[in-house]
């Protein structure tokens, strides 16, 4: 078993993959800005602090052999992606620490072309209207992580609430898959298996339902 660290543990992924590592027996070290927002574990350590803080970073990744982040933001809040990420990769150059999985998105960088399979409504209308932002973070999210050679890069298709099926696919930026939604258990489940599984160490990939 592994002790991980899980960025972004109290969102709409994180807290899927925080229940799912450590029921896979991982120990895991959660940042998160308000701790009493996770339910005590045996396994679990809680770092309170925020991912724009270099420090608290650094104090969660401690003796971590690899990084899990499902940032990501909503229109309440200041985006904290790309900061978060160059967060992340510098304290993971100073511990030495090689492996690292970040949730992005369909439809950024190579992928651009897929996204407009999937829906070139939403690539064409939605994102230049009400998510440049947020595309342009993780834009730059991806960037940042790519410093680090055994990297994955997870870009899910859009993500649902639906109850998990556990089944998804893993398709590369030029598959013909046009599944509109992932539930976000189902994402997760992918991310809690990699882990273990190094298959897609270095590479950028997209996921979709089964």
């Amino acid at each position: 078993m592994a002790k991980i660290a899980l960025i972004g543990a109290t969102g709409g992924i994180g807290q899927h993959v925080c229940a799912r590592a450590l029921s896979d027996g991982h120990t895991v070290s959660a940042l998160v800005r308000t701790p009493s927002t996770l339910k005590a574990h045996q396994n679990l350590v809680v770092v309170s602090g925020s991912v724009t803080d270099a420090d608290a970073v650094a104090t969660a990744l401690t003796d971590c052999e690899m990084v899990l982040s499902c940032l990501g933001t909503s229109g309440r809040e200041a985006p904290v992606v790309t900061l978060g990420t160059r967060n992340i990769v510098a304290a993971m150059q100073h511990q030495r620490i090689h492996r690292l999985a970040m949730v992005s998105s369909i439809g950024i960088g190579n992928s651009r072309a897929q996204g407009k399979r999937v829906s070139r409504l939403f690539m064409h209308a939605i994102v230049p209207l009400f998510l440049r932002q947020r595309y342009y973070e993780l834009e730059e999210a991806e960037a940042a992580a790519r410093v680090i050679p055994k990297a994955v890069i997870v870009r899910p298709t859009g993500l649902s609430h639906r109850a998990g099926t556990g089944q998804y696919r893993v398709e590369t930026h030029d598959s013909r898959n046009t599944s509109l939604q992932i539930p976000r258990a189902d994402v997760a489940a992918f991310m809690a298996a990699l882990i273990s599984n190094t298959t897609w160490d270095g590479q950028s990939v997209s996921l979709f339902s089964a």
